[in-house]
């Protein structure tokens, strides 16, 4: 049965038609976010904008320390790994990967409001 549906999806169009749609959606989130970081965030974090996935991997200024960061964030409402489980053993990268995916743009937005907040006193 489950494979006869699949193949319904894939006879119809219907599943590239949702596929084409999702990568429309992520790419404007992507793309917002990437924004978001360069016109507010640009003097403390570096970033490379991604070709896929669903995250960006941000290195922030050396003198930032993640953990408190992160501990700041969370007082505010906003979930942010410190990375350190990024880090390669005996590295300190002081990045971590930030995801827009699961986010509108009003809720990137927000996010980055937080972060510029915590890391700016802005």
């Amino acid at each position: 049965m489950l494979e006869f549906a699949i193949g319904q999806l894939l006879k119809t169009g219907d599943l590239k038609r949702h596929f084409r749609k999702a990568l429309r959606t992520y790419h404007s989130r992507r793309d917002h976010f990437c924004n978001l970081l360069t016109t507010e965030l640009a003097n403390v974090v570096q970033f490379t904008r991604p070709d896929g996935g669903l995250a960006v991997w941000t290195t922030f200024d050396p003198v930032i320390d993640m953990e408190l960061m992160a501990q700041r964030a969370a007082r505010e409402g906003l979930s942010l790994s410190s990375g350190v489980l990024h880090n390669p053993p005996g590295q300190r990268l002081n990045g971590t990967r930030l995801g827009f995916a699961s986010s509108t743009e009003e809720e990137l937005e927000q996010s980055v409001a937080v972060l510029k907040k915590v890391l700016t006193g802005a």
